[in-house]
């Protein structure tokens, strides 16, 4: 059982129930509970991911670096379409678990990996020699997306 209830989608509100078709939560979810919400959060994960500067690799990458120190079983297992054809292998996301030493990262990819280690395990530790490394590799613009990729 999930630990919030899976609730179905609020069938008395067609403009609402449109939303939520047009994002893809038109099913018994727990997004249900708060569906305007939902269909805003939704719609910013696909902005992010779509309209953003960031490779779908680079934004998966972190994100798999991220549930891995989480421990989040289900952003571990999945796997979005959009990153295995650029180039997320399950070759590559074996080697996240040391990416200081995989050779398939890119050294732009590693100092991502080091800031989204730092992110989830210590976000205090985040200091300004950490954005300069980044720096190196990213535009300011990157650094904002890194961060966003981080905390989502």
């Amino acid at each position: 059982m999930t630990r919030v209830s899976m609730v179905p989608p609020p069938k008395d509100d067609p403009v609402l129930m449109a939303e939520l078709e047009r994002v893809g939560l038109n099913g018994d979810s727990i997004y249900n509970h708060r569906p305007s919400i939902s269909v805003r959060l939704r719609d910013f994960y696909n902005s992010l991911s779509h309209e953003g500067t960031l490779s779908r690799r680079l934004q998966e990458i972190i994100r798999l670096r991220i549930a891995f120190h989480n421990q989040c079983k289900r952003c571990i297992t999945v796997r979005y379409n959009e990153a295995i054809e650029d180039g997320v292998t399950e070759e590559l996301v074996c080697s996240l678990e040391k990416p200081e030493e995989a050779p398939d990262l890119t050294d732009a990819e590693r100092a991502a990996l080091r800031f989204a280690d730092r992110f989830a395990t210590g976000h205090l530790s985040i200091d300004d020699a950490a954005y300069d490394d980044l720096r190196q590799y990213y535009s300011e613009a990157e650094l904002f997306e890194i961060g966003l990729n981080c905390a989502t």
